[in-house]
Order: C-alpha cells, then structure tokens, then sequence
C-alpha cells in the first residue's frame, strides 16, 4: 500500500521590523463609527491636533469624518454628497493654510477640488474644473510655495499639471504639457520636491515619458531631458533623500538611478544584480540617510546613494519559509526604523 501525505501550505501577512522597540500600548476602540459592519477608515491627516479621515457608514456612504481622540470628538463632518453616495471616497488629504484639501464627489459636479477647515460650513468645492456631473479626476496631490498641486483632466487640455492657491479664481493649469486633448501621462506620477522645485513624469507626446521639472510657472515647467527615458515616478516606486529623488531607471537590466531636478544631476546610482532571478525595483522607503526596495518578490536591498553602498540587506525567502515580500506596507518610522509586510508560508503534514 501506498502512503499518502497531504501537505497544507498557507501564506500568512506578517510586520516585520529592522528594528524593533518594546514600549507597552493599550489598544481600546475609540468609536463603532459603522455598527452594522465595517467603515473601513483611511486617509488619516493631522491639522491642529485633530485627526480628519474618510470613513464609511451605511446611512450617508464614504465621507469626511473628524476625531480629537475621544468618542464624543469622532464624528462626521459633512455628507458632502447626500444620502448613501459616496461623497470622500479616494481620500488622499493635504493640508495648506489652516485647512485640508482632498478630492471629492457630488452629483451635480463630479469630483472635484475640495477643502474644510473642519466644520461643516466650511467644508466647500474649491473650484468647478471640469462642469457638470462628469468631473475633474483629482490625482496626485502636494503643497509646494504654497499652493495645491495636482494632476486633474480637463475636456481641452486632457490630464495635466495644475495647481490652487484655495480659491476658485486661483485654480488653473500649470503648462498644458503634451498640447491640446492629448494627456501629458501625469496620471501615474507623483509630484516630488526636490531642491525647491517639482520633478515628475510626463509625456509631451513627442519625446515620450521623460523626467520634468516645474517651479509652479508655465515657462519654469521644462523637461529636464528629451534623450533619458524613465519609468514613471508612481506612488510605489520614488523616494527622495538628501536633496535627490530615487527611481527604477530603464536603459537595461535593473537599475536605480537618482536626479536633483537637473539633467547634469540625473545619474544612474547602481546596476541591481539579483540573486533570485527577480527584476524591477518597488516601494523604495527613506530611512534616515539609507533608501530600501525590494528587487523582484524576495528581495530586500538599500542604498546610500553610492554604487558600493547599494547592497542586499537579506533575502526574504530564507526568512519567511519560502513565501514573498507582499507588494504594499513598507514604510519608515521615526526616521530610524523600516516596516513591511511579509507572507510567511506555513506548512503541515
């Protein structure tokens, strides 16, 4: 007779930390903002010492809520788009000037630029970029010099830079960059500051994607150069440090490069030679002045800015038992300590 095994795998998602610091906290829950499931908040931006965020409740949908750290000082701010309509959903804040700055939708509008200083009253649409009830498409939001930037579409320039000093009057479009209907590809970008200015991808529809730099005017918004093709600088693949932005580059294999906003300052830092045949750098993380990626699935490398300080800081499948680096939640804290998510494979016979 033959004896047959069967074998059970499971991938389990755990934190792991480079360092880790043992301080006793007591988690309680703070309010059941959805009794009848979950609210699924996010979005979380701090201004004044109270917490605004998105949350989800099943009479009024995704909206913006508030909280000082007490129940009674949790609660929503405004259904901005009435009834069980998502009205926050895609809440990815900034804050300038005494108040937050966040997309949101409405039924007559679309989505569009909003912000709130955190009462109801003053929780307004900034600008109607786009009329009507198609909207805008707010993407990729920062403050630099003291204005609103974003990645927005419009029906004669198709998605372009623009920016908002918080009026309407004062939200306009920045440099239509790839001329006419024709979207520049700023979709997928994010916009970085580096040595006071703000380097992006875009595509001008003649040179192809291509690193830019803007300081905020239509003739200082210039590619940086029409020769070097990148990938694009996206959420999960560019950090800055030390005055310079980090990024997978693509003039072959994998390799990270690093640019201060200028074209003579755009260099590749190191060739990245894996050592379990995986490719593509994501999610570069600054911590202190190291940035840390992962090559491939199992890979955990970081660098200092140099080629011989670009190394592998341990291959993840000699410690998670052959599972992989999951692609989301790595981040710094306190300056000094990685965290990430890793799956780790448990296995029974």
């Amino acid at each position: 007779l033959k004896t047959m095994k069967t074998i059970i795998t499971l991938f389990v998602s755990c934190f792991f930390m480079l360092h880790v610091y043992a301080q006793p906290y007591q988690l309680s829950l703070l309010k059941d903002i959805n009794p009848t499931g979950s609210s699924n908040a996010g979005g979380i931006i701090e201004m004044n010492g109270v917490y605004y965020f998105n949350a989800f409740t099943s009479d009024v949908g995704n909206e913006l809520w508030r909280t000082d750290g007490t129940t009674a000082g949790t609660y929503l701010v405004k259904d901005i788009n009435p009834g069980i309509a998502n009205g926050s959903s895609g809440f990815y804040p900034v804050k300038m000037n005494n108040k937050i700055y966040f997309p949101a939708t409405t039924a007559l509008n679309g989505m569009e630029l909003w912000s709130s200083d955190g009462t109801a009253p003053g929780t307004q649409m900034v600008a109607d970029i786009n009329p009507g009830a198609t909207g805008s498409f707010i993407l990729q939001m920062t403050v630099y010099n003291n204005r609103v930037y974003f990645v927005t579409d419009h029906p004669t320039y198709g998605s372009e830079l623009w920016s908002s000093d918080g009026t309407a009057a004062g939200t306009q479009i920045v440099k239509d960059i790839n001329p006419g209907i024709g979207s520049s590809g700023m979709s997928s970008t994010t916009l970085n500051i580096v040595n006071d200015k703000l380097v992006f991808t875009a595509n001008d529809g003649t040179n192809g994607s291509r690193l830019w730099s803007s300081d905020g005017t239509t003739a200082g918004t210039k590619m940086i150069s029409p020769t070097m093709n990148v990938y694009n600088i996206i959420g999960a693949g560019s950090t800055t440090m030390n005055n310079s932005i980090y990024f997978p580059g693509t003039s072959g294999g994998t390799q990270l490069w690093k640019s201060d906003g200028t074209e003579a300052g755009t260099v590749k830092v190191a060739d990245i030679v894996s050592v379990t045949g995986g490719s593509g750098i994501n999610i570069p993380v600054t911590v202190g002045n190291n940035i840390f990626f992962k090559v491939g699935t199992k890979e955990l490398w970081k660098s200092d800015g140099t080629a011989a300080g670009t190394v592998l800081v341990k291959n993840m499948e000699s410690v998670s038992n052959g599972g992989t680096f999951s692609p989301y939640y790595m981040f710094a804290y306190d300056n000094n300590t990685l965290m990430f998510t890793c799956n780790y494979k448990f296995s029974w016979e």
